[in-house]
């Protein structure tokens, strides 16, 4: 099930989109998106909920390890990245960072 909440600015408003779902109380898929118009905003709630439903579509980052997440964010910035974010490759060697992500709570 999704939701729409309207959002104003000075430039006018604008609607964010959010689905989650949820498997035996646990959330499987969490998503939102920001649109112009509503209509828009419920048409991508219905493709997502859509693509779900045919199980096209999780929550990728639950499943992940913190290691693989360094890893993309290494990949995707290794030209952009100072002398202190090139030190992220130092904590990947930390065994913490094998766990998976969706294990860490808020205390």
């Amino acid at each position: 099930m999704g939701t729409i909440v309207e959002r104003k600015n000075k430039s006018g408003s604008k609607f964010r989109a959010q689905a989650i779902k949820k498997d035996e109380g646990k959330i499987v898929l969490s998503t939102s998106a920001t649109f112009a118009r509503k209509s828009t905003a419920a048409a991508w709630i219905k493709r997502i909920e859509r693509d779900f439903a045919a199980g096209k579509l999780s929550d990728d980052q639950a499943n992940t390890s913190v290691r693989e997440l360094i890893d993309q964010v290494i990949k995707l910035n290794r030209k952009d990245m100072g002398n202190t974010k090139s030190k992220v490759s130092v904590v990947r060697g930390f065994e913490a960072v094998g766990r998976i992500c969706a294990k860490y709570t808020t205390m």
